[in-house]
């Protein structure tokens, strides 16, 4: 039996790395595979019959009535018992943006090797206002007796708890892929994380505004067991987030909140508070998508950037680098092209370095990779004023700078 539930463990990892890892991770995954209401009724339905909930009902949270509570009164509360399919993966479910892929694949091990362990550690949720299957069916509606309305399908987010959340959706989702279905197998041969996954804890906190909702999930992150401040990253996806949902602008009070929670080393203050405020205001949307999905994979610490790197001015469009004359003055002056290609370029070496060596390339020689970007267009607009060149033929010339090729470093230097 041993045997046989390691290699389903074995199995259902190795999905997810083929199935959620190159979509950007669970989020991406579960929208991009469920994209209309029908099929996500379909997922939530599938879940219930196949996870049906635990027969201790008192404590579940089936209508609107559940009871709301402050997060400073959690220990007053016994948790609520929610079921997997009222989880929502949708962006209006939490403040924070996608959950980073390389944190979550670490979650999805853990998952399938200790279940889906919230007795100790519950969840903290929100019931969503809007959510998008009100009004379907719900398979629920007779356990209902306080007199409320039944929560629909997919109608809680998250305070606290996304990252976990849509790492086992993602999981659960994996059971039917491919024509597989590994529903059965969980069940029989999984027994307690069947069980685990038929009674998820969580507190159902009272709505707030989203700078309380953020500051909050910000807080308990960095004072979490790894105590680890939120990366730029991180930063710039949550206020992403904010403005998408609600317009929300205010960063510096958002920042100024957070720093009254946490002590000195935590706080979010000189490169990391310029980088983030640069990048909201002055990088493309492009290069924001690019590092963001690089540092989802590899993690801030892991990556190739630095908070003084990215706070840098030198990387900006129209920054301008000494040169010795007006020539070179055109040739260096850094565009939002060269932004980008520089960009591209500083990832691809860092894909180069060794699992063990990944690290962040110097303030210095990231600013120099982007001067050198701007070299390199500069040359092939002079190039393109000789020689007509096609569109795959200029791609090529840059996707050997790209890929540092040593003949074209040579005719750089």
């Amino acid at each position: 039996m041993a045997s046989e539930i390691g290699e389903l463990h074995k199995q259902l990892l190795h999905a997810y790395d083929k199935c959620v890892a190159p979509m950007g991770g669970p989020a991406q995954y579960l929208r991009i595979r469920m994209s209309t209401d029908a099929v996500r009724l379909e997922f939530a339905n599938r879940l219930w019959t196949n996870f049906p909930p635990a027969r201790d009902c008192t404590t579940c949270a089936w209508s609107s009535n559940v009871k709301q509570h402050a997060y400073e009164d959690t220990p007053a509360y016994r948790p609520a018992v929610v079921h997997p399919s009222m989880l929502s993966f949708l962006p209006i479910a939490s403040v924070r943006s996608e959950p980073e892929n390389h944190a979550c694949r670490d979650v999805a091990d853990e998952i399938l090797s200790d279940c889906f362990a919230t007795a100790a550690e519950p969840l903290l949720l929100k019931l969503l206002q809007d959510p998008e299957l009100k009004g379907s069916p719900v398979p629920w509606q007779d356990l209902i007796t306080d007199g409320g309305k039944p929560l629909a399908f997919q109608s809680v987010g998250y305070k606290k708890g996304q990252l976990r959340s849509l790492t086992l959706l993602s999981l659960l989702a994996l059971f039917w892929d491919d024509g597989q279905c590994y529903g059965h197998m969980i069940r029989t041969k999984m027994a307690s994380f069947g069980a685990s996954v038929s009674r998820i804890h969580g507190h159902i906190l009272k709505a707030g505004s989203l700078s309380d909702d953020a500051v909050l999930n910000l807080t308990l992150s960095a004072k979490g067991s790894l105590r680890r401040a939120p990366n730029i990253i991180t930063w710039v996806g949550l206020l992403s987030t904010m403005k998408a949902q609600a317009g929300f602008n205010d960063f510096e009070g958002l920042a100024k909140a957070f720093n009254k929670k946490v002590g000195n080393r935590l706080q979010l203050s000189c490169a990391k508070a310029m980088g983030v405020r640069q990048i909201i205001d002055a990088w493309l949307a492009p290069v924001t998508a690019l590092v963001s999905t690089h540092v989802s994979n590899f993690g801030w610490d892991r990556c190739a950037f630095s908070d003084d790197s990215v706070a840098s001015k030198k990387i900006l469009p129209n920054y301008q680098p000494k040169a010795p004359n007006k020539l070179w003055l055109r040739r260096s002056k850094i565009t939002e092209a060269s932004m980008l290609l520089g960009i591209e370029r500083a990832i691809k070496d860092h894909q180069k370095f060794p699992p063990t060596g990944k690290r962040a390339h110097a303030k210095m020689a990231l600013e120099q990779l982007i001067e050198r970007a701007s070299i390199t267009l500069s040359w092939l607009d002079d190039l393109l004023e000789i020689i007509p060149l096609l569109h795959e033929e200029q791609a090529m010339l840059l996707e050997k700078f790209v890929d540092a090729h040593h003949a074209l470093e040579l005719e750089m230097h």
